[in-house]
């Protein structure tokens, strides 16, 4: 028994260490040297920033692949001004205007850092590679310094007529698995001295 486990812990490990389930990472990043300093207060109107993030790798193709998830890293700095609020800003995904609800926000007396965003809905990536993304100041005024969409796409099988994805285990989870068992063989043979 104890054998046994050992030898599948081992192919396990091998496995995950070799295992490739065709995934592809994508990076786009928006060139903001053009934005500049995101404002709003009680006498005008809010301001906001919109672009679209065009995944035009030459490698993607929405028919062979579909993405798993995405995620938006968005750098921002305060105006180190005065404030009589907290500083507010929303990030709204597809949205055909900015008055519907906020699909991420974030309040505090110092926006400045760096925010990692999930993307929940993948329609729009895995439609035609695109994301149109509006980044509104709803309260104060800060600065964007950088601004990167993180997509994780997976091929699909030949046999699927690029339809739906066929299920695969991620490398990790079969190096896991693999520890795991060692783990309970080390524990049998420590119970059998």
């Amino acid at each position: 028994m104890n054998k046994c486990l050992v030898w599948a812990a081992v192919v396990f490990l091998l496995l995950g260490a070799t295992f490739n389930a065709e995934a592809s990472f994508y990076q786009v990043d928006i060139d903001t040297s053009g934005m500049d300093k995101l404002s709003s207060h009680l006498f005008y109107n809010d301001d906001t920033y919109t672009w679209t993030f065009d995944i035009d790798d030459p490698m993607f193709d929405s028919s062979l692949q579909t993405f798993e998830s995405a995620s938006l890293e968005l750098g921002l700095s305060d105006d180190s001004g005065w404030e009589l609020l907290p500083e507010k800003v929303e990030i709204y995904f597809n949205q055909s205007n900015d008055r519907g609800r906020a699909d991420w926000a974030a309040w505090s007396w110092d926006i400045s850092g760096t925010y990692l965003i999930d993307i929940t809905s993948l329609d729009s990536l895995n439609q035609d590679g695109t994301l149109r993304v509006t980044l509104k100041a709803d309260v104060g005024d800060f600065y964007i310094d950088s601004i990167r969409l993180n997509a994780w796409a997976t091929d699909l099988p030949a046999s699927s007529g690029g339809v739906n994805p066929v299920p695969t285990p991620e490398s990790s989870t079969l190096l896991l698995l693999g520890l795991g068992l060692l783990a309970v063989g080390n524990v049998i043979r420590r119970k059998q001295i």
